[in-house]
């Protein structure tokens, strides 16, 4: 396989009920140019099985096992793995929208001096979609952000894959709100160019 545009890193750990409806949501994208790495942090029920048959089915799903250390941990074995420009983190039981990579696609290359980009999100409850107005304005830049859902998240950022080289990789002592730590000690990211879509 060649170098992909995107690198989707999934970390799984006991989502078996939800892992197929995430890969199916990736596989369905707008356009083929990803890879998708399944980074399973010592999972105790079957969803390494479904994986492993996406895998058979489809070469731009990688399986690989890791013996637990965390969600930090399995992130950064993704990272490591990672063979695309640009990099997307997927929660295992969160999905992206149909034409999410062709999105970011497009601003990448409508900015190509940006580093990361933020978009939105959309709780699904069921059959009940919430989506939070964005026009929601604060003095903080930051705060306006994760008022609006554009604050970077699992799903709806990718950046590029020279950042966690410049500012270091997930610290694989925290398991909750380590995205939110990730994006704290990267802040630099904002200040060489990060645009919300």
């Amino acid at each position: 396989m060649g170098i992909s545009t995107f690198s989707i890193i999934i970390p799984l750990y006991n989502k078996e009920r939800q892992i197929a409806r995430t890969l199916d949501s990736v596989l369905a994208q707008t356009m083929a140019d990803y890879e998708v790495i399944v980074v399973d942090d010592g999972s105790r029920d079957n969803g390494s099985e479904i994986v492993k048959d996406y895998s058979t089915k489809d070469s731009r799903v990688r399986y690989i096992y890791k013996e637990n250390g965390g969600v930090s941990s399995a992130r950064n074995r993704g990272i490591q793995e990672a063979k695309g420009e640009w990099i997307l983190f997927l929660d295992g039981d969160d999905c992206l929208m149909q034409d999410a990579l062709t999105t970011f696609d497009t601003m990448r290359q409508k900015y190509p001096d940006c580093l990361m980009f933020v978009g939105g999100q959309r709780n699904i409850r069921e059959k009940y979609v919430e989506k939070k107005d964005v026009d929601r304005i604060t003095k903080s830049p930051f705060f306006s952000l994760w008022l609006n859902r554009f604050w970077p998240c699992p799903g709806d950022t990718i950046i590029h894959r020279t950042l966690p080289d410049n500012y270091g990789l997930f610290d694989e002592q925290i398991s909750f709100f380590e995205d939110i730590d990730d994006a704290m000690r990267h802040i630099g990211i904002f200040q060489q160019g990060c645009i919300a879509i």
